[in-house]
């Protein structure tokens, strides 16, 4: 596996067909999209720090014994260092890659108002809890026909905006179905 000097080894394009890739292919492949959207992204290099007596190291590795996490990280090719207290390990050094993009974070909802109030936020994709589950989100306009919202919104006096009326909708069908 070839590796340029970030890490990358399959690339965006790559990353996104087979749908899995390194920490560096898949913040190769974040920066792609929120640049493509117009959102000023980069690279961020650092070190993650591991306690594999802390429950979360767990979570994200699946593995409590603290030389199966080192041999992990030495088969999977990521440059780690150990620490050793009273002959045990203690802290796992881990390099990893991640992405910083500038969002519009003081305004409402990321609702670009102005140029004032940008943030450059952390977003790192390669770390996913063991054993979590996804769901499968229900798409609710399959299942809730807002067609009828214009007419039905003026078919009487309102006391709400369209935007608010559709929000109304929304949360009443929500509401029934939960």
């Amino acid at each position: 596996m070839r590796r340029n000097v970030l890490g990358i080894a399959e690339g965006s394009r790559e990353t996104l067909r087979q749908r899995s890739g390194n920490d560096c292919d898949q913040a190769s492949l974040l920066i792609a999209l929120l640049r493509a959207s117009g959102f000023p992204s980069r690279y961020v290099r650092g070190t993650i720090r591991f306690f594999p007596d802390i429950r979360t190291t767990k979570n994200n590795t699946g593995i409590d014994d603290p030389a199966k996490i080192a041999e992990l990280f030495q088969k999977a090719g990521i440059p780690s260092n150990r620490s050793l207290q009273a002959g045990r390990f203690r802290i796992f050094e881990v390099e990893h890659l991640w992405v910083e993009t500038q969002v519009p974070y003081a305004n409402y909802r990321g609702a670009v108002l102005d140029e004032h109030g940008k943030a450059w936020l952390g977003l790192d994709t390669s770390i996913k809890v063991k054993d979590h589950t996804y769901n499968e989100p229900t798409d609710i306009f399959q299942e809730l026909s807002l067609s009828n919202g214009r007419d039905d919104y003026l078919s009487k006096i309102q006391n709400q905006t369209p935007l608010d009326y559709v929000k109304t909708e929304i949360e009443t069908y929500l509401s029934k179905t939960s």
